[in-house]
């Protein structure tokens, strides 16, 4: 009775042993909240009100808004376009400044997609909501450009921007 057993747990073992390598997990992914009212309100500034209709941003104000952010990379200025919630926001310029070499710039080659995640209002001094909030996820196509040892180095690579854009209301 005991023979069926064994050959069967063998047989188990040498079937792992064969299955190829590119099985194994290869990173690990972080977990989204699903949106929901309560994630939506959570992070809001004092008197806002979370649209009930989210209204698109167009894609030339993103493409203009996208400039002006890439523009200030690696210069004083980056620091007044990061927003004081950002995450990381010392470490990131901590790192450009003693990273990045002094000459690189950012260059823009392309907004792939931008999608507008979340919208409230702002109230005003007298009360009526006075500014649109939008956070807007845009996807670009990026290249770092810099003098190298070897001559002129190019670095492309796809990013993920969170916009926050502000449009004041009528």
């Amino acid at each position: 009775m005991r023979r069926p057993a064994i050959r069967a747990l063998a047989l188990a073992l040498v079937a792992t042993l064969i299955v190829p390598a590119s099985v194994e997990s290869r990173q690990f992914r972080a977990i989204q909240a699903i949106p929901t009212p309560q994630t939506l309100t959570r992070d809001l500034p004092p008197g806002a009100v979370v649209s009930e209709t989210i209204e698109p941003i167009p894609h030339e104000t993103v493409e203009r808004r996208m400039g002006q952010l890439i523009a200030k990379w690696n210069t004083p200025e980056m620091e007044e376009t990061l927003a004081q919630e950002f995450y990381d926001r010392t470490r990131l310029l901590d790192t450009v400044e003693t990273q990045v070499p002094k000459d690189a710039k950012l260059r823009l080659l392309g907004v792939q997609s931008a999608q507008t995640l979340q919208q409230y209002h702002l109230p005003g001094p007298n009360g009526r909501f006075a500014t649109q909030v939008s956070i807007v996820a845009a996807v670009a196509r990026t290249q770092i450009e810099y003098s190298g040892a070897g001559g002129l180095v190019r670095l492309p690579g796809t990013n993920e921007f969170l916009l926050k854009v502000e449009k004041t209301l009528k």
